[in-house]
């Protein structure tokens, strides 16, 4: 349910979440994002309202309560949609304590939300599920795979921004809309989708509740 590393003293001696905040990295400029749908692939629809409860109750322990009052199931809110949003939170949780940490530090963070997808890219009903910009990022959708001109263009604006950001440490071009820069005052994301913009990072009181439970 959960992925807390081990601390070895060796191969990784420390928390990185304390190394992070003590300064003591090799500070890098970053380019991270999530997807909309991050928690699709990993639990499965149909998941019981008792099987949500003990997904909570494994993941928070002794906070599992508030986590259960702040997040109901209701008639709005199926046990698996609630329960995908929480998985989605616990990634997109990382991704914001390193952003609002190295941009603190004065390093470079370009944040990104990816939001698209098509019935050519969604056989199982995921949605904009876990690693599906990653065909993008890389431009290796297999030859035989017929994309849509819409999709195609799209592809080409994702890998250029991520060449942009590898040689020049800045992702956007002429050609591409800005993709402003990421502050802990300033959480702006890029929606990389048909229609690129830039937007305030949503969740954020979410996010917060769980970086402090946490």
């Amino acid at each position: 349910y959960y992925f807390w590393p081990v601390f070895d003293g060796k191969v990784l001696p420390e928390n990185p979440y304390q190394a992070l905040s003590d300064g003591q990295i090799n500070g890098v400029d970053i380019l991270a994002g999530f997807n909309t749908d991050e928690g699709s692939l990993f639990v499965e629809q149909g998941l019981s309202e008792e099987g949500y409860i003990e997904y909570v109750r494994s993941i928070f322990g002794e906070h599992a309560q508030e986590v259960l009052d702040r997040y109901p199931v209701d008639d709005k809110n199926s046990p698996t949609d609630r329960a995908r949003f929480i998985f989605k939170m616990s990634l997109r949780m990382g991704g914001d304590i390193f952003a609002d940490e190295l941009s603190d530090q004065g390093f470079k963070v370009y944040y990104y939300t990816f939001d698209f997808t098509t019935p050519e890219l969604d056989d199982t009903d995921s949605g904009t599920g876990h690693a599906l910009e990653l065909p993008f990022v890389f431009d290796t959708f297999p030859e035989d795979l017929p994309l849509k001109p819409e999709t195609d263009a799209l592809v080409d604006s994702i890998h250029s921004y991520w060449l942009n950001f590898i040689k020049n440490g800045d992702p956007h071009s002429a050609s591409e809309p800005l993709w402003p820069a990421y502050a802990r005052d300033r959480k702006t994301t890029m929606v990389l989708s048909t229609d690129m913009h830039d937007e305030p990072a949503p969740d954020q009181d979410d996010v917060a509740f769980f970086r402090e439970i946490i």
